[in-house]
C-alpha cells in the first residue's frame, strides 16, 4: 500500500478494481455471518479500504484480528498508528517513537513530523522531517518531490481551533514553512512530469502565488509544455492575473493546443484588462479560425456580444450598435443582452428615444426584475429619466421620480444577486456604490437632502473611489452644514472634478464666509 501518499493526503491512491471486488465480497459474507479467515494482505487491503472510506470502526476491528493472527507485522503497527491519529494525536506521536525504537523504519520519522506538524511543535517537526529525507533520499529529484509533498501538506491540513478559527501565529508558522519547503524545492532538479499534482493542490487550496511561481520556474526548464502554460493560464485567469493569462493562451496558440477556443479565452483576457482594440482583435481570429465553433449560436452571439461592448469601451459606438444589432438578427427570439446592450449604447450617443425603445423591448420580454440580468437595465433607466427630468427650465418631479424608482430596482436586483453568490464581495460594492451614489443624486434633485445623505454614506462606505462621490457628498453636508464631514469630503475632491456649478457653489460660499455662518436662506440650490 501506498502509505506516503496517505501520510500525506489521508488517500492511499486508487483501488484496482479487483481489491475493490474482494472488499465488496468481505462485506457481503460479514452481513451473512460467513466466517472466514484472511490472509495479511487481504486484511491490510481492507483496513486500507475502512481509512480511506472514513470507516474507522471497522478499521480498528480489524487491526484488533490482525494484532491476534499477525502480532510481529510491520504493517498493521504502522496502519494503527494511522487509525490513531484520528483519535488522540498524541498518543500517535508516542506510537511513533516507540515503534521507530523497535524497527528503525524510516517510514515512521515521516509520518511523525506531520504527526508533530498537525499538533503544532513546528520547530521539532521540521528538524525530524530533515532527518527523514537526509537519510532516505540522496537524489534531489526525490528530495524536491517531498518537499513539495510535506509544503502542500501543510496547505491542506486543517489547523483549525476549537472556536474554527486558526491561529493568527499558527497561520504565519504554517505560511513559513510552506514557503520554506517549496523555495528549497524550486532549487532543486525535480521532474517536471510530478508537478502538475503539486500545482493543482495548492491552486485548489487557494495558494494561487505558490502555484503560479512553481509553473513559472518549471517553464523556465521546459518552455514548449502545453500542459504548463495551461496551468498557468488557469491559475492566472482565477487569480485575476489577465495580463499574464493573455500571454499564457498567446504562447498555448503559438504551440497549436488543441483547444480550439484559445482566441476567445485571450480575448476576454484582453478586456478584463482594458486592452479592448486586443480583445476585438483575438474575438474575430475566433471567429475566422473556427467557424465551426460558430455553428453553435449560443457561442456565436456571446462573442459578437464581446466584441460590441469592446467597442463601446474604445467609444465607438456606431460600430457597437452595428455589431449588437447583427447579434439581434441571428436568432428568430430578440436576444435579451444584445437589446439591453443597444439600448445602453444609444443612451451614450444621446439618443434616449433609441434608447428607451430597446430597454422596453427587453423589459417585455424578462419583466421580472428580481431577474440578476437587469441590473443595467434599471440604471440606464434611471440614467435617462434623471436626464428628461432634468431637461427642462424647471425639474419634472415625475421623471425624477421614475428615476429613483429604477435606481431602486438595480439596487435590488443587485442585492439579490449578492445574496445567491452571483457576485464576489468585491464586484457588489463597486456596483452598490455606484448606483447609490445616483441614488443619492436623484434624491438631492427633489430636495430630499437626508435620503440623498442617506444613500452617499452606503455608497461611501461600500466604495471610496467611486465617480464624483465625494464632491457630492460635501454638497449634501454642505447644504446640511455638517460642518467637519463636509470639510472632509471637501478636502478629497479629485482635480479633474474640481469644476461645475456644485463645485463652484461650495467654493464660492467657503470664500465668502465660513460654513458656520452660512443659514438655509442663504444657501443657494443647484439650477434643477
Amino acid at each position: 500500500m501506498n502509505y506516503y501518499a496517505y501520510i500525506f493526503s489521508d488517500t492511499f491512491g486508487e483501488f484496482e478494481q479487483g481489491e475493490v471486488e474482494l472488499i465488496e465480497n468481505l462485506q457481503k459474507n460479514r452481513e451473512n455471518d460467513i466466517s472466514q479467515f484472511l490472509d495479511s494482505d487481504t486484511l491490510e487491503l481492507e483496513i486500507g479500504w475502512a481509512l480511506e472510506t472514513e470507516n474507522f470502526a471497522l478499521a480498528a476491528e480489524r487491526l484488533e484480528y490482525a494484532k491476534q493472527y499477525f502480532p510481529n507485522s510491520e504493517e498493521f503497527q504502522f496502519l494503527e498508528i494511522l487509525l490513531e491519529k484520528r483519535e488522540n494525536v498524541e498518543n500517535a506521536i508516542e506510537m511513533c517513537s516507540a515503534y521507530y525504537q523497535k524497527t528503525n523504519d524510516n517510514d515512521v520519522l515521516l509520518l511523525k513530523s506531520t504527526l508533530l506538524f498537525v499538533a503544532k511543535q513546528f520547530e521539532e517537526a521540521d528538524k525530524l522531517f530533515y532527518t527523514f529525507i537526509n537519510k532516505e533520499f540522496a537524489e534531489e529529484d526525490d528530495r524536491a518531490r517531498f518537499l513539495f509533498n510535506m509544503a502542500l501538506f501543510l496547505a491542506t491540513e486543517d489547523f483549525t481551533e476549537e472556536d474554527g478559527d486558526v491561529n493568527v501565529r499558527t497561520a504565519f508558522r504554517i505560511d513559513f514553512y510552506i514557503r520554506k519547503y517549496i523555495d528549497e524545492a524550486l532549487t532543486l532538479n525535480f521532474k517536471i512530469d510530478d508537478i502538475k499534482y503539486f500545482v493543482n493542490g495548492f491552486f485548489e487550496y487557494a495558494y494561487e502565488d505558490i502555484a503560479k511561481e512553481i509553473v513559472n520556474k518549471v517553464i523556465d526548464k521546459d518552455a514548449c509544455n502545453i500542459t504548463l502554460w495551461r496551468a498557468l493560464a488557469k491559475i492566472c485567469s482565477a487569480n485575476g492575473d489577465y495580463a499574464d493569462a493573455a500571454e499564457a493562451y498567446k504562447n498555448l496558440i503559438a504551440l497549436h493546443d488543441e483547444d480550439n477556443y484559445l482566441y476567445s479565452k485571450s480575448a476576454a483576457c484582453f478586456q478584463a484588462i482594458g486592452r479592448h482594440k486586443e480583445a476585438i482583435d483575438n474575438y474575430t481570429l475566433q471567429i475566422e479560425k473556427h467557424p465551426e465553433l460558430c455553428a453553435d449560436k449560443s457561442f456565436f452571439i456571446t462573442i459578437m456580444l464581446a466584441i460590441g461592448v469592446s467597442f463601446v469601451e474604445l467609444e465607438k459606438y456606431e460600430e457597437a450598435i452595428e455589431v449588437f444589432t447583427d447579434a439581434l438578427k441571428k436568432e428568430e427570439k430578440p436576444n435579451f443582452a444584445a437589446l439591453v446592450y443597444l439600448g445602453r449604447t444609444y443612451y451614450l450617443l444621446d439618443d434616449n428615444e433609441s434608447a428607451l425603445f430597446f430597454l422596453q423591448k427587453a423589459l417585455e420580454m424578462k419583466p421580472d426584475y428580481n431577474n440578476g440580468e437587469n441590473i443595467e437595465l434599471y440604471y440606464t433607466i434611471g440614467q435617462i429619466c434623471m436626464e428628461k427630468g432634468l431637461s427642462g427650465k424647471k425639474p419634472n418631479e415625475q421623471f425624477l421620480d421614475a428615476a429613483i424608482i429604477a435606481y431602486q430596482k438595480a439596487f435590488l436586483i443587485l442585492s439579490m444577486a449578492r445574496r445567491f453568490d452571483v457576485l464576489t464581495l468585491d464586484s457588489y460594492d463597486v456596483e452598490a456604490s455606484r448606483i447609490l451614489a445616483r441614488l443619492g443624486f436623484a434624491c438631492l434633485s427633489i430636495g430630499d437632502d437626508q435620503g440623498a445623505l442617506i444613500n452617499y454614506q452606503m455608497a461611501y462606505r461600500l466604495c471610496e473611489t467611486t465617480p464624483k462621490l465625494n464632491l457630492e457628498i460635501a454638497y449634501v453636508y454642505f447644504r446640511l452644514q455638517m460642518v467637519e464631514d463636509f470639510e472632509l469630503h471637501y478636502s478629497m475632491i479629485p482635480e479633474d472634478e474640481q469644476e461645475g456649478i456644485m463645485y463652484e457653489i461650495m467654493k464660492k460660499m467657503i470664500d465668502a464666509t465660513t460654513v458656520e455662518n452660512v443659514y438655509e436662506e442663504q444657501m443657494p440650490d443647484l439650477p434643477f
